[in-house]
């Protein structure tokens, strides 16, 4: 009976932080993120390594950058991004770069075509 309980609040533990996930940046990669059909979205990140990560929002059409920093090892921010703008997660160090990446899109663009169906 223990066993079935601790299983099934291991499962609901699991369905409920199943909205982020890890990703393994390897050395001197990038990693673009973007969610186009949301006016924006909000990004929660989590660097697991022990090297710094790069952070920048950049501009979709011309690449300029609007938002930057570095993400120290072991620690966490939460930015917001807009559907003109992307996220770009880069590792500039030796080794691969683990982080944690929650998105949690925010206000649907509207879609003219579903209305008209």
């Amino acid at each position: 009976m223990k066993y079935l309980l601790c299983l099934t609040i291991f499962t609901f533990l699991s369905a409920c932080s199943s909205n982020h996930s890890i990703l393994n940046i390897p050395s001197n990669q990038s990693i673009e993120i973007d969610y186009p059909d949301y006016d924006y979205y909000t990004v929660n990140l989590k660097n697991k390594s022990n090297a710094g990560l790069g952070v920048a929002v950049l501009l979709k059409d011309t690449e300029e950058q609007i938002k930057g920093f570095g993400l120290s090892p072991n620690s966490r921010e939460e930015l917001s991004v807009d559907s003109k703008s992307k996220l770009v997660l880069s590792n500039k160090s030796t080794k691969t770069i683990s982080v944690r990446v929650g998105v949690e899109p925010k206000s649907r663009k509207y879609n003219m075509a579903s209305k008209s169906q």
